[in-house]
């Protein structure tokens, strides 16, 4: 991956655990955003923490040349690192073979669109993207599903705010849950055929077991473990992507648009 960088702004706290950059970030939620709404292959990834070279010269990006050369340096510094958990970091490049999907199956033609709407300003889309990518990182691992779960709750956490402020900018001077709930059935549930109401809060089925996920004692009672479904991180992990996407462009992608056509033949 070769992007380029900036650095998270000087106000921020210190974090030693903070180990992607703004534009890594921007660079792969801008992928993640390209996905197909509720179903389709997911672009899952796995950065190498703790290891980044810096490039202080003008090249171009666009060069095949460049882009093999770029690529042969990063497999060479594999021999080169001391860190022992970088070397197992490094074991699976270029020696296994990876799960790999057709570009097609993805929007990728949106990939620019995004890539632009996403302003390393927008700290909380930041953290949004950043808790998808770390709950795929966690999510292959049967131990850590609770883990990666807990992740895409930060991840809707973070898109519940940003529909708020979405509703601010268009005039709700002070929104609600329900309210937030009301602009997801209307913008994106209810385009599609699905019939519940405008009345429910964001998200509202996910409530409670978020409180008892994050809260081992809570007015739910004391809970020894996540009361999590198998499908919870699936669903969120699915859906999220397209909120965001919709958030910072205004407008749904040509994927949902043949959906909501599907849904309206449907209905005749």
């Amino acid at each position: 991956m070769v992007s380029r960088c900036i650095e998270w702004p000087e106000q921020l706290p210190y974090s030693p655990v903070a180990w992607l950059n703004p534009a890594e970030i921007r660079l792969l939620g801008s992928l993640m955003l390209t996905e197909c709404f509720e179903g389709g292959p997911r672009c899952i990834f796995r950065p190498i923490p703790l290891f980044r070279a810096y490039i202080d010269q003008d090249l171009d990006l666009t060069s095949p040349i460049t882009l093999a050369r770029i690529k042969r340096s990063l497999l060479d510094a594999r021999n080169h690192t001391q860190k022992s958990s970088l070397l197992d970091a490094w074991k699976a490049i270029g020696d296994e073979e990876f799960d790999c999907f057709d570009r097609a199956s993805i929007q990728n033609s949106l990939q620019p669109l995004f890539w632009k709407a996403i302003s390393s300003r927008n700290l909380v889309l930041l953290r949004g993207l950043y808790a998808l990518v770390k709950a795929d990182m966690l999510a292959g691992n049967f131990e850590f599903r609770e883990e990666a779960t807990m992740n895409t709750f930060i991840s809707l956490d973070a898109s519940h705010e940003l529909v708020l402020r979405y509703l601010r900018k268009n005039g709700n001077p002070s929104p609600t849950s329900r309210d937030a709930g009301t602009w997801l059935y209307r913008t994106f549930d209810e385009p599609l055929g699905l019939v519940y109401g405008e009345d429910v809060r964001y998200f509202a089925s996910f409530y409670d077991r978020r409180i008892q996920t994050f809260h081992p004692a809570s007015r739910h009672g004391d809970m020894p473990f996540a009361p999590l479904e198998w499908d919870d991180y699936n669903h969120l992990r699915s859906v999220l992507p397209s909120i965001f996407g919709y958030l910072i462009t205004g407008q749904h992608t040509p994927q949902f648009h043949d959906l909501t056509f599907q849904a309206r033949e449907r209905r005749g």
